[in-house]
């Protein structure tokens, strides 16, 4: 269940009250688990999601800590810890020799299990586009904040058709105040939200058919979308045109008006308002999806970490080594040796992250946002950030042209662009290589959400570090000042206090 996995991954976990193996004798319905040849049960182990070995460990001592101290003389060390390592063996994660000290406490099973946690498509308990903010309290309940749009108020607050039109602090939205939400995701325009049914709900600018209600009518109020009742999504992304959603059995939707949107058609075609199957991706199971912020551009990740590419390749951005656009799902040649486990994707740039927590980036280079250095201004395909080559990389996000990265330890890595001072450095000045944000050097970072001039850290313990400040309003900052410094003067990263991220569970989950 959700709330054993928070129990068992959570740093409060206590390994001492894993209830021991009850014995149970062979009858007719064969052996018990804990009677199998240690060979069968680590096969049966293996072939478990990191959910299911949560589940099985926190309920049995032996699977837990192994048979040291007990009666048991094979083996002196987890089955599940050696399900986790072989895992990592077939996917070629790098397991450090010796247990990191910030993971000491809580030994290695823990530390395994929340490497696959990060390895997993990421629920984002906070996500902020250009002008609003999505994120999940304590209970799990949905708040927004931000400004609608001046003109049109197209409702991407989610606070009703006369709802306002500035909300400067986190704020429920009324019309979910009953509903549990466990991830969220806004966009320019748009915001989405996944319920702990996997239910997909959209509300915000309905043009070209992006929300999936079956008609370019806007959404003042979350909606869940009809189309997708029953398939238990876990990822979603939109831009100005196209939107997408995979399932969790690994099929993924399109919808909008996007003439590439990998529907199987080369051709221009009428708005798809309503969620369809991408056909071209039948057989290949896909567990992540990212999509250019203003470009028809498109990539997933399958379940296997093969990358897939396409939409319009005017800035390289489907990583295929040319310009030329793409009208169906391709593979990405360059990445064809390497396990892809998370991609991001900002307004003309991409990056990949590997099983082994290397990282990859292409497309343009907007004031460094690659990460090569000065040398390189376009790449074409898939190119290795050497600056971050022996970094143990958990977690990457892309904004407008900045790029951020988190490690196992909790640090922040952030390069590109600097403007508003969105990287954190203390200055609005770009970096052209990956540069660790020593301003929150004891702060352990587990993620990270970027905007177009800003960036949002959330810390272990929930806080909300904002780098950047392009919207003071956004952030309930308005004529305020942190020791007599102007507001918009701040180029170094400060808690919002008004805001938190709970961690009842771990954030990776």
């Amino acid at each position: 269940s959700h709330t054993t996995r928070r129990r068992f991954v959570g740093r409060e976990a206590d390994p001492s009250r894993m209830a021991a193996p009850r014995a149970r004798t062979t009858d007719e319905h064969g052996l018990s688990l804990l009677q199998l040849p240690a060979e069968l049960l680590g096969l049966i182990l293996c072939r478990l999601d990191t959910r299911g070995l949560c589940h099985i460990a926190s309920c049995c001592r032996w699977l837990y800590h192994g048979p040291s101290g007990t009666s048991e003389p094979e083996s002196q060390t987890s089955p599940v810890e050696d399900a986790l390592r072989q895992r990592a063996r077939r996917r070629a994660v790098v397991v450090p020799v010796d247990l990191p000290a910030h993971m000491s406490s809580l030994g290695w099973l823990q530390y395994l299990l929340r490497r696959e946690w990060q390895s997993a498509v990421p629920r984002s308990r906070i996500s902020t586009s250009d002008d609003h903010c999505l994120l999940l309290d304590a209970a799990d309940r949905l708040l927004s904040c931000g400004t609608e749009d001046l003109f049109h108020g197209h409702g991407v607050l989610g606070h009703g058709k006369h709802g306002q039109l500035l909300l400067s602090t986190p704020t429920p939205i009324p019309s979910m105040a009953d509903v549990r939400v466990r991830s969220v995701a806004a966009f320019n325009g748009n915001s989405f939200a996944l319920g702990r049914q996997g239910e997909l709900y959209s509300w915000g600018k309905g043009f070209h058919g992006v929300l999936g209600h079956g008609d370019e009518e806007s959404r003042h109020e979350p909606a869940v979308v009809d189309a997708l009742r029953g398939q238990r999504v876990i990822s979603v992304t939109s831009n100005m045109v196209n939107s997408f959603a995979v399932t969790e059995d690994g099929i993924l939707f399109s919808w909008g008006t996007g003439r590439l949107r990998g529907r199987g058609e080369g051709e221009p075609h009428p708005a798809q308002l309503i969620p369809a199957r991408v056909e071209a991706l039948r057989g290949t199971a896909v567990r992540m999806v990212a999509a250019a912020s203003y470009l028809d551009c498109t990539l997933v990740v399958s379940q296997a970490g093969e990358v897939f590419s396409w939409g319009d390749g005017s800035t390289g951005l489907l990583g295929h080594g040319d310009v030329r656009d793409v009208a169906l799902p391709k593979r990405i040649a360059a990445l064809h040796e390497v396990q892809i486990s998370a991609i991001a994707v900002g307004s003309e740039h991409a990056l990949a992250l590997s099983y082994s927590h290397a990282v990859f980036s292409w497309g343009l280079d907007n004031d460094g946002s690659l990460g090569h250095g000065q040398s390189v201004r376009w790449c074409c395909s898939p190119k290795l950030i050497d600056a971050l080559r022996g970094v143990c990389i958990c977690e990457v996000a892309a904004g407008r042209d900045h790029s951020c990265a988190i490690t196992d330890a909790g640090q922040l890595f952030t390069w590109g662009s600097g403007l508003f001072g969105k990287l954190g450095h203390g200055d609005v000045s770009a970096r052209s290589l990956p540069k660790r944000v020593t301003r929150l050097d004891g702060t352990m970072v587990v993620r990270v959400s970027a905007g177009h001039f800003h960036t949002l850290a959330v810390a272990a313990e929930g806080g909300v570090h904002l780098l950047g400040n392009c919207n003071p309003t956004m952030f309930g900052m308005a004529e305020r000042s942190w020791g007599g410094e102007p507001v918009e003067d701040i180029w170094v990263p400060r808690r919002i206090h008004e805001w938190s991220v709970s961690r009842r569970h771990d954030p990776h989950a």
